[in-house]
């Protein structure tokens, strides 16, 4: 076996897959508000939520090991080396790859149930969650990369919040 090269290509596969599996990581925050302007014998109720997301550093250590795995696993696809043993190669290739997209899939839909099943608390829509989900997973991108800018340029990053009206 030969040691692999790591490539600009290699660096790039390695991004497009760590960057949604951190959003896929990142878990959501919800924090419901109520308001009750009473006036005589009548009530109005307004609740708003607001969507935030929390973010552990072992979920960047976690998803490291598994995108560069499966980056490795997927560049070595296209290898030509024996006949005998291709077949099993593929075949852990595939896992490996299959592990990823499990992982991925499984935390987006654990997320998204979670949302869904909050929504509902409020008397709202279930299918809302997933637009809502990705709005904080697209906000949790844009805020990775503010961080990495407010490095270079020293300034603070102002991040907007994802504020929605239930009732």
């Amino acid at each position: 076996a030969t040691a692999m090269q790591v490539t600009l290509r290699h660096g790039a596969a390695f991004f497009l897959l760590y960057v949604p599996l951190l959003a896929a990581l990142v878990r959501p925050q919800m924090n419901f508000s109520i308001v009750v302007d009473s006036f005589f014998l009548s009530a109005d109720y307004s609740a708003t939520m607001v969507l935030g997301h929390r973010f552990d550093t072992y979920m960047a250590v976690a998803a490291a090991p598994l995108s560069a795995l499966t980056v490795y696993a997927l560049s070595k696809w296209g290898e030509e080396e024996q006949l005998d043993g291709l077949n099993t190669q593929k075949m852990i290739i595939s896992a490996v790859a299959g592990v990823y997209v499990i992982v991925l899939v499984a935390n987006v839909l654990a997320n998204g149930i979670v949302m869904q099943h909050a929504l509902m608390r409020f008397d709202q829509c279930p299918r809302k969650a997933w637009k809502m989900y990705g709005e904080m997973a697209m906000a949790f991108v844009k805020s990775m990369a503010s961080d990495v800018s407010s490095i270079i340029t020293l300034k603070k990053v102002h991040r907007p919040r994802l504020v929605y009206r239930l009732h």
